[in-house]
């Protein structure tokens, strides 16, 4: 007598069968998603990194000049730079200003560095370039010696150049907050 059907045994050997199959898609699909995170982690440390170095150089060379004056708020930092090299750039004055845009929509903000030659007469557009997008705040303080140490505030106003430029990033995607601080050489100051 034939039976149309699975014995017991088969079904068993199918389910289990079935079952390491599934186990196994499952893992290298969750192992591919933990890889594809831990990269947008390090995509997101190395911009934020190459936008510290960026502002770093721009910062530590800014001068006082009589055109313009160094100032900041929380959210925005204007500063003279020469830029040398090539043959547009013949030694002029650019003013350089970092501003942080925040997306009304998503409440994320990003960073544009925006470079104009600084002249009476100029017409030229500004260059802007974003270096930083889709993070949860980023803002600068400003430091200036005072007794024992440095005291930071929010803005910088002053006809001096600040002692320092603390910048703070706090990514979306790793929920860190990056901060780097940069020393002005020029900038020794007394008490204000």
């Amino acid at each position: 007598m034939r039976r149309n059907g699975f014995t017991f045994l088969e079904t068993i050997i199918s389910i289990t069968i079935f079952t390491v199959v599934i186990v196994a898609v499952y893992s290298a699909f969750n192992m591919g998603i933990k890889t594809w995170r831990r990269s947008k982690e390090q995509e997101s440390l190395q911009k934020t990194r190459l936008a510290f170095l960026k502002m770093e150089k721009d910062i530590k060379n800014t001068f006082f000049f009589s055109g313009f004056k160094f100032t900041g708020g929380p959210e925005k930092i204007e500063f003279p730079l020469t830029v040398s090299g090539g043959p547009d750039n013949k030694g002029q004055v650019y003013k350089i200003t970092y501003d942080v845009n925040t997306d009304e929509e998503s409440g994320f903000s990003g960073l544009t560095r925006i470079q104009k030659i600084h002249s009476e007469d100029n017409e030229e557009v500004p260059k802007e370039r974003e270096l930083l997008s889709s993070m949860k705040s980023i803002g600068f303080e400003y430091a200036y010696e005072s007794e024992d140490s440095f005291t930071w505030q929010n803005n910088w106003t002053s006809e001096k150049l600040p002692s320092g430029v603390r910048i703070s990033v706090e990514a979306e995607d790793t929920e860190e907050i990056y901060s780097k601080v940069i020393f002005l050489q020029q900038g020794k100051l007394g008490s204000e």
